[in-house]
């Protein structure tokens, strides 16, 4: 219900906007220069961090990128070996259904990689 309402509102806004018509800008004049920046931003399944270093020319020197599945890494791994130990004696396949669940509902983008979990 909220997607239909955010919809319907972005359309009568871009309606008002082409109503009011649009006035010819220039661009901004800029110029390159050494500079740093870093943003956090939350993210379906936790927060995003990143860090971007740009050299005199206005390229990208660095970049750090640091997503939601590293951050939740040490509590994937710790509840994956609760469940694990929760579920031992258990039959494989329910064991691997539940670890792979776990994982997916951690981060359902890794779970393309996650076929198979070894016990």
């Amino acid at each position: 219900m909220e997607l239909a309402h955010a919809l319907e509102r972005s359309m009568e806004i871009a309606d008002i906007l082409l109503d009011r018509g649009f006035d010819r800008e220039r661009p901004t004049a800029t110029s390159p220069r050494k500079s740093e920046g870093s943003a956090v931003i939350e993210a379906p399944r936790g927060v995003l961090i990143h860090s971007y270093s740009f050299d005199g020319r206005g390229l990208c020197s660095a970049a750090d990128i640091i997503s939601p599945t590293a951050i939740n890494q040490a509590a994937m791994e710790r509840d994956l070996l609760l469940v694990a130990r929760a579920m031992e004696g258990s039959d494989e396949r329910d064991m691997t259904a539940a670890l792979e669940q776990l994982i997916r509902a951690y981060d359902p983008c890794i779970s393309c990689a996650v076929h198979l979990v070894r016990l």
